[in-house]
């Protein structure tokens, strides 16, 4: 969902994951903030690669989602 969602143009919806989830997807997935502003946006409502950030979304992605073994 975070892989293939953070790689659309609109990114995360922020609230959809919690609906989801009912998790917080900042709290599970608070790492991605060291990204930001330069290369995730992220409002209250999205979290989104900038237009810098598609360029190493991969590398933001691999570091993010890394759950260890």
């Amino acid at each position: 969902y975070v892989m293939l969602g953070m790689r659309l143009s609109k990114g995360i919806d922020i609230l959809d994951f919690k609906a989801r989830f009912g998790e917080d997807f900042l709290c599970i997935f608070e790492k991605v903030k060291q990204y930001s502003p330069d290369f995730v946006e992220i409002t209250e409502k999205r979290c989104r690669f900038t237009d810098k950030g598609m360029f190493v979304s991969n590398s933001v992605l691999s570091d993010v989602l890394d759950f260890g073994e």
